[in-house]
């Protein structure tokens, strides 16, 4: 895709073979350009090489082949609608718009923590580990820009008149008043007299995943053992995700099973991100086992 422009959408929609149900599929297709010169796009090994090509170059192709595997080897699925948008990560408007009028079900309900506090499970226990993942471990406040600091080779142990600092910052994901909290932990009492200000520049609700449904507890851990040789695990990653929120809230009261590739050496947005094949491959195979499942599911 070499002149991907922003505005670019793909939909494909696949009918049912066996129940009517709508299973949304959605999914990205980005071609983000080489910001390094030095490093090219290839392929060497069981590893693929270009800037996005798994965050998420991936995803489109691995949806439409997954459906393709389920009828080749004679499975079952719902009616599928595949949306994939060409804008950089999730941040794009035009993904919503674009699934706005389209009929199904989805989503999933965020649920906060009563009292507004986190619970404390035992020490070293998944849940404690889940927690400083997902939970504690999303505070942060990463410089990404500045102003008004000299360059290395000029700097000396004087005061500047001025200092300006982009932030991002990440709270749990069912975490409210993020803005007045930031507010006061940055402009209140400050060191030294110094006169702060913080003007906010944009911001997301982030998403807390429900529980599993029985069914899709079972299909995961089949497409795991099947595809990977291992029962699933539990990992807390991405909760402030925008597009993830948006997702629950539009497709209210059904599951949502967000699904990717990246590991170890995948140096995700860096200019040698790569994409290994055979994990692609696996997880496209777990996908299929998932959309067989999801027919083949009890009804009440």
């Amino acid at each position: 895709m070499p002149n991907v422009r922003r505005s670019d959408r793909v939909l494909t929609e696949v009918g049912a073979r066996w129940r009517p149900e709508v299973l949304p599929l959605l999914e990205s297709f980005a071609r983000i350009p080489n910001l390094s010169p030095g490093f090219d796009p290839g392929w060497e090994g069981d590893r693929l090489y270009a800037r996005g090509v798994a965050d998420d170059g991936y995803s489109l192709p691995s949806a439409l082949v997954a459906i393709e595997s389920v009828i080749g080897a004679g499975g079952r699925h719902g009616r599928c609608i595949v949306l994939a948008e060409g804008s950089e990560e999730s941040g794009s408007g035009r993904r919503g718009r674009g699934s706005r009028r389209r009929p199904g079900r989805g989503g999933a309900r965020c649920r906060p923590l009563p009292g507004g506090r986190r619970p404390r499970p035992p020490r070293d226990s998944n849940a404690d580990r889940a927690l400083r993942t997902a939970w504690p471990g999303a505070v942060v406040a990463p410089v990404v820009g500045a102003d008004g600091l000299p360059p290395t080779q000029g700097a000396g142990a004087v005061l500047r008149p001025a200092t300006a600092v982009t932030l991002v910052v990440r709270f749990p994901p069912t975490c409210g008043g993020e803005a007045a909290a930031l507010d006061r932990a940055l402009t209140h009492d400050p060191a030294n007299g110094a006169t702060v200000k913080w003007t906010p520049d944009q911001a997301a609700t982030g998403w807390a995943a429900p529980p599993f449904t029985t069914w899709l507890t079972d299909a995961i851990d089949d497409a795991s053992s099947t595809c990977f040789g291992r029962p699933f695990g539990r990992f807390g990653e991405g909760g402030t995700i925008p597009f993830l929120g948006w997702l629950a809230a539009r497709f209210t009261g059904a599951q949502i099973l967000a699904a990717g590739v990246l590991g170890p050496g995948s140096n995700t947005h860096g200019p040698d991100e790569s994409l290994h094949l055979s994990t692609a491959e696996r997880v496209t195979a777990s996908l299929a086992v998932v959309l067989d499942a999801h027919a083949r599911r009890p009804t009440a």
